[in-house]
């Protein structure tokens, strides 16, 4: 009797899993590139918004050098000083024409999203390879890439393959590279790093990377101290 009643609660629970990813079945969600509103930092910086699916994401990286409550993000150059378990942010090469890079310390702060909006999550970045895979057909990162920028791959439906044609998301990912832990900079025209969330361990978490020459995004396990991307997602 215990067995038949086990048997049946299984049952039930996978059907009520079934009906769960199938109400968000990402195949389902067509709406990409429409032009979402703008935002506005603590730094005065305003940002394009762009609707991928059901999330309203920055077409932008953040740049802001404030949190939302006004305060300063402490700024760390040097890469003997950047081996650190407290917030941090840095540019790439230390050239304030590129990219701003940010530790996860930062983000564990909770301050550094404007206000309404959050931090990209793992269930989020998980949602936009689910949605590219099914939309794209497994070949989706030309559709979050910049148009110019990347290296050339000779690699069809590579981010670096005849970049005219990437974009058609709108997200306009270029290719900042990151930092590492030791304080040294690569992937500068190359490649693309987004912090998830945090992942097994409370000292590790989750970067979502684009490549030029891979045609989706990959995941990795990274230090809290690596420097990266970040993009916000409108609260919902």
């Amino acid at each position: 009797m215990k067995k038949i009643f086990l048997l049946n609660c299984l049952m039930f629970l996978g059907f009520v899993a079934l009906i769960q990813f199938s109400s968000c079945n990402p195949a389902t969600e067509d709406n990409n590139n429409n032009t979402g509103e703008t935002l506005t930092d603590a730094s005065g910086n305003t940002y394009n918004t762009v609707i991928v699916g059901r999330l309203t994401i920055m077409a932008e990286n953040l740049r802001t050098t404030k949190y939302n409550d006004s305060t300063d993000i402490p700024y760390v150059a040097s890469g003997e000083s950047w081996d650190i378990t407290t917030p941090a942010y840095c540019h790439f090469d230390n050239n304030a024409r590129k990219g701003i890079l940010y530790n996860y310390y930062v983000i564990e702060t909770g301050k550094i999203a404007p206000k309404g909006w959050h931090t990209a999550t793992n269930e989020e970045w998980d949602y936009v390879d689910s949605l590219g895979r099914a939309q794209f057909n497994n070949t989706y990162a030309k559709a979050m890439c910049s148009t110019s920028g990347w290296l050339a791959s000779d690699l069809a439906n590579t981010a670096g393959n005849i970049q005219s044609t990437n974009n058609a998301w709108g997200l306009n990912a270029k290719p900042n590279g990151y930092r590492d832990g030791d304080g040294t900079f690569f992937g500068d025209g190359s490649q693309e790093f987004f912090w998830g969330g945090l992942w097994a361990l409370p000292t590790i978490a989750l970067t979502y990377n684009l490549d030029y020459n891979n045609t989706t995004m990959t995941m990795a396990s990274s230090a809290k101290s690596k420097g990266a991307s970040i993009r916000c997602v409108k609260n919902y």
